[in-house]
């Protein structure tokens, strides 16, 4: 049965001596490695004199039989595999491991991007649900001429550009999530969300009635103090009111 163990570890025809060496001075080097790196690696840690010369440094002849698996005839071992190629599995491994870390944390990130989309799109619902609040109210007196009494004109809007940047953020959240790619999307001044080709990011039905819904009653409300704030209107006065930014 074949030695299932990784190169890197120490394998059956390891000594004490050249697993060690191996280890600590090879496989701790980063890529490429050099076997006279690692020998002068040992030298330097031996306290060698001659390692601080500016001349080079060759790994002796045990080293080159360690480094290819040979013997000390000069023959590769039964089943021997040389350094350099027990250093790629100990790369290919640490690159692996790498990987699937990433790959975790991209999927940690994925499913948070997602789950956020969803609540902001929770976010999207209950600000049309609660429509009125975001409704923008104002008024403006215009002085009557000719004897005509003086008119209250009321203007309503809808601010609806937090709940296109929530709608925005979560596709743009959810999209990324799922590894798809939405069009440029940008808010325009009247409140709309529309894409660069000219499509318009419909709304749910239910979305929909609710605005309308709520945009009625407001309307009603305030043509009704409008009713009411042309008969007790002063003819001398003339001037603007602002209800709301």
């Amino acid at each position: 049965m074949a030695d299932a163990r990784p190169l890197w570890e120490r394998q059956p025809w390891d000594t004490d001596a050249s697993f060690a060496k191996f280890h600590a001075y090879y496989l701790a080097q980063d890529a490429p490695r050099s076997l006279n790196e690692a020998y002068r690696r040992y030298r330097l840690q031996q306290g060698s004199r001659r390692v601080a010369s500016d001349g080079p440094i060759y790994a002796p002849g045990s080293w080159q039989q360690w480094y290819r698996g040979q013997n000390t005839k000069g023959e590769v071992k039964p089943g021997a595999v040389g350094w350099d190629e027990r250093a790629r599995a100990w790369d290919n491994h640490q690159a692996q491991l790498d990987r699937e870390r990433w790959e975790a944390r991209r999927k940690r990130i994925r499913e948070a991007d997602f789950a956020a989309g969803e609540r902001l799109r929770a976010l999207a619902d209950k600000i049309l649900d609660e429509t009125p609040q975001f409704l923008k109210t104002t008024r403006r007196i215009v002085r009557g001429t000719g004897g005509q009494p003086d008119r209250e004109i009321i203007t309503v809007g809808i601010d609806i550009h937090a709940m296109a940047r929530a709608l925005k953020l979560a596709s743009d959240l959810q999209n990324q999530a799922a590894g798809t790619v939405p069009p440029p999307q940008e808010v325009v001044h009247s409140g709309t969300l529309t894409v660069r080709d000219e499509s318009v990011i419909q709304v749910t039905p239910h979305m929909a009635q609710a605005a309308q819904a709520a945009l009625r009653a407001a309307l009603d409300a305030q043509a009704q103090e409008a009713d009411d704030a042309t008969d007790d209107s002063d003819p001398d006065y003339s001037g603007d009111i602002d209800d709301g930014d």
